[in-house]
């Protein structure tokens, strides 16, 4: 499996580490935005036409809160920087099985300190090969350095599009304010007020 991870935001409704294993490839990207329960406003164009099943996202007003780069924002213990002209800055992260450590994060951290409330990150994710119906990795949002997870997801490669990226939403909730917030794979985030 190759993984490639594209981080990209962070904000209100957020997510993170990941943990690859599967035997495809994807490249990944995330971004988080913030969540106010009224009607579905405020997530770009851009966001919306990558997410899979846009009706299954949590209806309000978004709100962009941060952004980060898989190849340059987050610590790595498994996978490498390439080049990718379809990911923001034309650079991804890439993880390889059968050349880079199983179950091991691909990407964690940067920490951020965050108000309570709703967020959501998206992890955008592009799969480079025949999906093997396999699983592929986990997300989670995290928060006290990983210690306590907020909300993960399982992802099978038959969840992601060989050759085109898509957004893959995590949403959990902040109760407290907390340090050592989410890490991503890739993506933006956003919150809710």
């Amino acid at each position: 499996m190759v993984v490639a991870c594209e981080v990209r935001s962070v904000g209100k409704w957020a997510t993170a580490f990941a943990g690859l294993t599967g035997t495809s490839m994807l490249l990944i990207s995330v971004a988080c935005w913030a969540l106010v329960w009224v009607q579905q406003q405020g997530l770009p164009e851009s966001v919306m036409n990558e997410v899979v099943n846009p009706s299954l996202l949590p209806v309000g007003r978004y709100q962009f809160v941060a952004e980060w780069e898989a190849e340059k924002d987050f610590a790595h213990k498994i996978g490498r920087k390439v080049e990718d002209p379809d990911a923001s800055g034309n650079a991804a992260w890439e993880v390889r099985v059968g050349e880079d450590t199983p179950n091991a994060h691909a990407l964690f951290g940067p920490y951020a300190k965050v108000a309570p409330g709703d967020y959501i990150a998206f992890f955008r994710i592009k799969l480079l090969d025949e999906p093997v119906r396999d699983f592929a990795f986990e997300l989670d949002a995290c928060v006290d350095y990983g210690r306590r997870i907020l909300n993960s997801v399982e992802v099978a490669d038959l969840d992601l599009v060989q050759g085109k990226f898509i957004q893959i939403p995590l949403a959990f909730r902040l109760t407290r304010w907390s340090s050592g917030v989410p890490s991503f794979l890739a993506g933006q985030c956003f919150g809710s007020d």
